[in-house]
């Protein structure tokens, strides 16, 4: 029972995608799920006619909304997942390490497409994390 409640909640969300989300999904998306899930997924593509070969026609496309809508620069999906982090800035030499023993949580928005899992803002460095990340950081002019 709990299999197929899961799976009727990746339905749902693959329903609710347009043919471009479904597509830029499948391509980006689609490898980060367990095998059983991808199977379901692949599943879903199959019923709605989406080939390998039309996921790279239309990921290649490039299109530019001209609206107010905060999307993706990758798929162009207002599909968002924003969720308030607390930030660790390193930035400044204002050891916010002590920030929460003094009460002082800093909070930013990290901003994460649903659609093709594209990072537009990531406060912490959390999904880009490098040691030359850390070592530009370092050095950084102010």
């Amino acid at each position: 029972v709990a299999h197929n409640i899961k799976m009727s909640r990746v339905r749902t969300f693959l329903k609710s995608l347009n043919k471009r989300e479904l597509a830029y999904f499948a391509k980006y998306k689609l490898p980060t799920y367990m095998k059983e899930t991808q199977s379901e997924i692949n599943e879903f593509l199959i019923e709605n006619h989406i080939t390998d070969s039309e996921i790279e026609k239309i990921t290649s496309e490039k299109l530019n909304y001209k609206d107010k809508i905060l999307r993706c620069p990758r798929c162009q999906s207002g599909k968002l997942r924003i969720e308030k982090v607390e930030w660790t800035d390193t930035d400044e030499f204002d050891f916010p390490m002590l920030d929460g023993l003094m009460g002082k949580a800093r909070y930013k928005d990290k901003v994460i497409c649903n659609v093709c899992g594209y990072w537009l803002t990531d406060p912490n460095n959390e999904k880009g994390f490098s040691m030359w990340n850390t070592i530009k950081k370092l050095f950084k002019k102010n």
